[in-house]
């Protein structure tokens, strides 16, 4: 187990499928963000690390900034010395780029997630270098979410390791983004299994049966449910 462990909480602050298909209304959002949060949410628990679900049912504020920083605020009241946030609509977000965090947080550093749009996918900090006002202060939502909070923790002089860019998903554009990844791989794969048609059923039984394919083109099974987990 890594050192201090249990003294951290993963923030997972996201709203209910439903209330995010709302916000980001496409075709089939809502099962699409179901399935998101379910996924985001194993990942994290994979970490052996206790993890927050904050939906809109818990979170305390008008604006974003507040009830962002009211929810990493409330996980520092309950004893949590540090803090790794994330959202459920990065998709690439690996349960290895939370171990990653976890480990910069024991040699004290902090951890920047960026995403491709100027925001963040994940933040780790610590208790003493967080400020609740300076937070709510943060341009939220916008392009200049990553830079500021970069400025903000090389101020206090924390070491900063950054993660690689993600993209995220904010529309229906963002969905075909991640099609066309997916389409440009299979016929990467196609060409290299030319040669037999054994390695080409192969390769469509493994892709049909994947997660990949179950998350790109919405799966049509078992609705899943957001699961909040208390400390």
């Amino acid at each position: 187990m890594i050192q201090n462990q249990k003294q951290t909480a993963i923030l997972l602050f996201a709203y209910s499928s439903k209330k995010e298909a709302n916000h980001k209304v496409f075709d089939n959002s809502e099962q699409l963000f179901q399935e998101l949060n379910q996924k985001t949410l194993v990942k994290a628990q994979k970490t052996g690390v206790d993890v927050l679900v904050i939906s809109e049912k818990e979170q305390i504020g008008v604006t974003f900034g507040e009830r962002f920083t009211n929810a990493i605020q409330e996980a520092f009241n309950k004893g949590y010395s540090q803090v790794i946030t994330i959202g459920n609509d990065s998709p690439k977000l690996k349960t290895s780029h939370l171990l990653k965090a976890l480990n910069n947080l024991q040699d004290e550093k902090a951890t920047l997630g960026p995403s491709f749009d100027g925001g963040t996918y994940l933040i780790a900090i610590k208790k003493e270098h967080f400020s609740k006002e300076i937070f709510k202060s943060i341009a939220w939502n916008t392009r200049k979410v990553f830079s500021e909070l970069k400025k903000y923790l090389a101020k206090q002089n924390i070491v900063i390791e950054q993660l690689g860019y993600l993209a995220d998903i904010d529309s229906k554009k963002d969905i075909s983004f991640f099609v066309d990844q997916l389409k440009f791989s299979f016929l990467l794969l196609k060409e290299l299994t030319t040669s037999t048609a054994t390695k080409v059923l192969f390769y469509f039984n493994s892709f049909y049966t994947s997660k990949a394919y179950s998350y790109h083109f919405f799966n049509k099974g078992s609705p899943l449910t957001l699961i909040t987990i208390n400390r």
